[in-house]
């Protein structure tokens, strides 16, 4: 798992690649953003990181 301070960062940026796709491409990419986001998400849920408490 990546750490808690990684874990922001890279979502931003794999929020910034979906939309660059989404224009690109025309991919609706929220179930696959979804999909990527979802080990943070629960990783989250067990381990709450420092900015989401």
């Amino acid at each position: 798992m990546l750490p808690s301070f990684l874990v922001l960062p890279s979502s931003i940026i794999l929020l910034q690649l979906s939309l660059l796709l989404l224009n690109v491409f025309h991919v609706p990419l929220l179930p696959v953003l979804l999909l990527l986001l979802l080990p943070f998400l629960l990783h989250a849920s067990y381990e709450p990181f420092p900015f989401l408490t």
